[in-house]
């Protein structure tokens, strides 16, 4: 499964379960009108943005602006981290990141684990 295609997966699912979750709507609410970019090198850039109907992504022109969350990852390790569902400590120092909290850690684990893990199905490359 692309990168593109993991990700629309996501998003679909996860604004599915935000329509019928309020505990998700409040914990999102303060991230509304922000976003997230992700570099995935050898792939693409993406922009998932928070607005007050769910998640969106984009794709094409991305600018990166000052208060972005941003990670860069390379596609491979992408793609093992979604596979095996779980990210290794080694792996941390090789994810550029900026404008990202524990906290935003902590609620991406959660919503991944509550909403989206065992829905994305990533194949083992060829």
């Amino acid at each position: 499964m692309s990168v593109s295609r993991i990700l629309e997966t996501f998003i679909t699912e996860a604004n599915k379960e935000l329509k019928k979750d309020e505990s998700l709507q409040k914990v999102l609410k303060p991230y509304i009108k922000r976003r997230l970019l992700l570099n995935v090198k050898g792939d693409s850039k993406y922009s998932i943005d928070i607005i007050p109907e769910g998640l969106a992504l984009k794709k094409e022109r991305i600018v990166r602006r000052a208060n972005d969350m941003y990670l860069e990852i390379d596609k491979n390790m992408f793609t093992n981290i979604l596979r095996r569902q779980r990210l290794r400590m080694s792996e941390i120092r090789f994810i550029k990141h900026s404008n990202i909290t524990i906290r935003e850690l902590d609620l991406a684990g959660m919503l991944f684990k509550k909403y989206i893990s065992g829905r994305i199905r990533v194949r083992e490359p060829a």
